[in-house]
């Protein structure tokens, strides 16, 4: 912790160092990198319950998760690859559920109603889902290439659903939802820590 430069005492809202902290934490300033963390197929499987219902009539089969002896849970980060076979099968996946989704309850996932304006709307409803699917709210660029895929399918489809189903489709498939960024939080004037 740093002292107060006038007095050599920990400064205003700075606690003074724990007499029980161990010596190899005391000198440390930096924190190391968290680990990219991609959702387990269990996380997937729960995360797209939440944001779209009931989805059991979907089949998702993944490619089973890896463990070891050592170390016999599936988070593990530094074990978690994303296999091109894994990446198709997300791609698979979104596609069922999206379809799902825009067929049989899309009341679940749209906050609004198309007949007031079918542009307003599609933002409206890209904020709330891609916001829920990515755990926090989505930045500028995000809602533009979100609104994009949303014209596209739309225009490629003939109809407004057909817009949402891309969007979901492209969502489910996304880093800001397939991995939990673990980010610190901003000090003033200093940089995130991932």
């Amino acid at each position: 912790m740093p002292p107060d430069p006038g007095t050599g005492k920990p400064g205003p809202g700075v606690l003074p160092p724990n007499p029980n902290t161990p010596k190899e934490c005391v000198d440390v300033t930096d924190v190391d990198a968290t680990p990219l963390r991609r959702l387990t197929n269990a996380d997937y499987i729960n995360s797209v319950t939440d944001l779209l219902g009931d989805v059991s009539a979907v089949t998702m089969d993944f490619t089973p998760e890896l463990t070891t002896e050592d170390y016999p849970f599936r988070n593990k980060a530094s074990e978690q690859q994303t296999p091109p076979v894994l990446t198709f099968q997300y791609l698979t996946i979104a596609e069922k559920l999206a379809q799902d989704v825009v067929k049989n309850r899309l009341s679940r996932v749209l906050t609004c109603d198309p007949a007031t304006g079918e542009p307003a709307c599609a933002k409206s409803f890209i904020a709330s889902f891609a916001g829920k699917a990515f755990r926090r709210p989505i930045d500028a660029d995000q809602a533009s290439v979100l609104m994009s895929v949303w014209q596209v399918g739309r225009d490629t489809g003939a109809s407004f659903n057909a817009g949402v189903e891309a969007v979901i489709t492209a969502v489910l498939q996304m880093p800001e939802f397939l991995y939990r960024f673990e980010l610190s939080p901003a000090v003033a004037g200093k940089k995130l820590i991932p």
